[in-house]
């Protein structure tokens, strides 16, 4: 299957405090068409563009940033009810429990069932 600019037009936040795997899904995502926002090694910065209102169809974050947890962030990505995936080395079993029922990647990330994901997300 073939992802070549899948994600065409598509704006997605990246929040990654390791600089080789943000830059490596960074080239990733926009080799398939993506716009990135980021990436962001911090929650602070994810939350200071949550708060400006940037426009993005989809965050990926990684669970433990440079200033502890992304869960603030995540909390209110899902308040406000905006798609987000974690790509992360935590298992299920640690992340709270409100987050259950989002999608967990467990570094070092798998791109082509990322990508799956992102196929079966653009479809909804």
């Amino acid at each position: 299957m073939s992802y070549d600019k899948k994600l065409s037009g598509k704006r997605i936040l990246v929040a990654e405090d390791d600089i080789l795997l943000a830059l490596l899904l960074v080239d990733d995502l926009t080799t398939h068409g993506a716009e990135v926002l980021g990436p962001y090694a911090t929650c602070a910065d994810v939350l200071s563009v949550l708060e400006r209102l940037e426009p993005f169809d989809l965050a990926v974050l990684d669970v433990n940033l440079l200033d502890g947890p992304i869960y603030p962030a995540a909390e209110r990505l899902l308040d406000d009810a905006r798609s987000f995936i974690f790509a992360s080395s935590v298992v299920r079993g640690d992340l709270p429990t409100r987050f259950e029922r989002i999608p967990l990647f467990s570094k070092p990330l798998d791109m082509q069932l990322v990508f799956v994901h992102l196929d079966d997300w653009m479809r909804q």
